[in-house]
Order: C-alpha cells, then structure tokens, then sequence
C-alpha cells in the first residue's frame, strides 16, 4: 500500500471527527464519508453540492449530488435563490477536498453558518467502498 492509498484510507475510515474546526471561529467543518453515507441515509433531504467540473462528475460521483463547479460557484446567489437552504448543513466534496475548502469558505463568507467539507473527496469516498454513479452526470 503506497503512502497515498494510507492516507486516502485514513480519510474514509469512520473513526474521523465528524467535525474539525478550531472553537469559536468561522471555518468549515470536515465529515468522514462513513459519517456522511449514513447522515444521507437518514436524511433524505441531506444537501451534497460537487464542484468538480462537469466532466469529472459525468465521469463518477456520490449519489443525490448536485454538481455546481467551483469556477462559476455563486454561494450567495444560491443561498438568495434558496437553492441552498441557509438552515440546514451544506456538505461539500470534490476530488480530494482542495476545492470543497474553497467553496466551504464562499459559503462562510455568503452567510451559510455550517459548511462541511467531505474530508479526502471522492478519492476517500470510493476508498471506503462507497457506491457511486458512473457517467452520464448532468449539471442542474
């Protein structure tokens, strides 16, 4: 096993914090995949936003995610628009979670009180043996 194999396996186990943020200052919480997986069990209405590009969501992602690329990514005006409802948690992935912490932090910054960032993406997502869909993804 390759040392980004350990760290990927690390990220999806379940043993992760559910949240990692420092006390009383606005940043973005992490959840673990397992975590997430079972909050999406419970929660039909659970809100997963991919901002990967069209193309690498096409190519595979978490189901009931919605894809909203991180360069034409307008937190505020899906928050206004109520696309994104501003009460609820907002979980976030990508390929390894660069761009969901960017996001996460558009959303901080558009009001959202509570975005997660799915700790390791969607590498950590299908290294727990996660389901996932595979092509033919379409943007909203």
């Amino acid at each position: 096993m390759n040392r980004h194999s350990k760290v990927l396996g690390r990220l999806a186990a379940d043993d992760t914090p559910s949240v990692l943020q420092p006390a009383g200052v606005a940043a973005p919480g992490f959840i673990a995949p397992l975590k997430l997986r079972r909050l999406m069990a419970q929660d039909p209405a659970l809100d997963l936003l991919d901002v990967r590009t069209p193309d690498e969501f096409a190519e595979v992602r978490v189901p009931r995610a919605r894809n909203f690329p991180l360069g034409s990514l307008l937190a505020g005006k899906l928050l206004a628009d109520k696309a994104v409802d501003r009460r609820r948690p907002i979980y976030l992935i990508c390929q390894a979670d660069d761009r969901s912490k960017i996001a996460a932090e558009k959303f901080l910054t558009a009001g959202h009180p509570s975005p997660f960032v799915v700790a390791g993406g969607t590498l950590a997502w299908i290294a727990a043996s996660l389901p996932v869909n595979r092509g033919s993804g379409k943007h909203p």
